[in-house]
């Protein structure tokens, strides 16, 4: 029997889909003839090289307001031009408040240079046929998109007029969860890519590594709270309604 879906699965994973044992619960995971196909595909491109981190944003924010006048017409709901407008340029704003903040141009910075830096090691890894290696690369490839855009969806919500620091379970403390989760994977990879006989040796590792860690206690002094944010699924465990009860706030599920 078919499981049903965990609500909201998506938004606190790491895009991994193909190593993810709850793809089967995903709401929009979609498994192509040739391997899962990551979501969103902007970010993947992005992973690539194809498109920049900023383009990553603006895309999902721009996306984001389209879903929000479809659902609003769905409902009944009639929205102008006027005001679809309005809510495009309180988007536009808040996201250049948030770009502009130094724990987001920090986080920006490293994607933009860590992924230069991965491609030019993936040759070097096939060379060699080091599978550990080669996993390492493929976990920081996958994640350095994530750094930058988990941490400015975070950050950007500190700017809302009902933002509540006290709320653990806000999207900004899960936002910044998988943050941290995310940097914490890369961490470990980096040191992979650092040891004695490894694809590189040289001190750029280690410079992307501290960069890592000043990363993470900022997220942590923004977001305290961030780590004990309950993720749908994967902290609740497969109980698709104590996924919901975690987000919506109605209870504290089961531990």
């Amino acid at each position: 029997m078919d499981a049903p879906p965990i609500p909201f699965l998506h938004n606190y994973c790491d895009r991994r889909c193909g190593r993810c044992p709850l793809s089967h619960r995903c709401e929009i995971y979609r498994p192509e003839p040739d391997g899962p196909t990551p979501w969103p595909p902007i970010a993947a491109a992005a992973a690539r090289g194809e498109i920049s981190t900023t383009a990553t944003v603006i895309r999902s924010l721009r996306h984001a307001v389209r879903t929000m006048r479809q659902l609003a017409e769905q409902c009944g709901f009639q929205i102008t031009e006027e005001e679809f407008a309005d809510a495009r340029r309180e988007e536009d704003a808040r996201y250049e408040r948030a770009v502009a903040a130094p724990l987001v141009r920090s986080a920006k910075e490293y994607c933009l240079t860590a992924l230069p830096i991965l491609q030019a090691l993936r040759p070097i890894g096939l060379q060699r046929g080091d599978d550990e290696v080669l996993d390492a690369l493929e976990t920081l490839e996958a994640v350095a998109p994530m750094v930058a855009t988990k941490i400015y969806r975070a950050v950007s919500q500190l700017q809302e007029e009902d933002y509540d620091p006290g709320d653990v379970q806000s999207d900004a403390n899960g936002s910044a969860k998988v943050a941290r989760l995310v940097i914490a994977d890369s961490r470990r990879a980096w040191q992979v890519m650092m040891e004695q006989g490894r694809a590189t040796a040289d001190g750029v590792p280690a410079q992307l590594v501290r960069r890592l860690e000043e990363l993470d206690a900022g997220v942590a002094a923004h977001f305290p709270h961030a780590m004990e944010f309950m993720r749908p699924g994967f902290d609740t465990g497969d109980d698709a309604e104590a996924a919901l009860l975690a987000i919506v706030g109605q209870e504290e599920p089961d531990a």
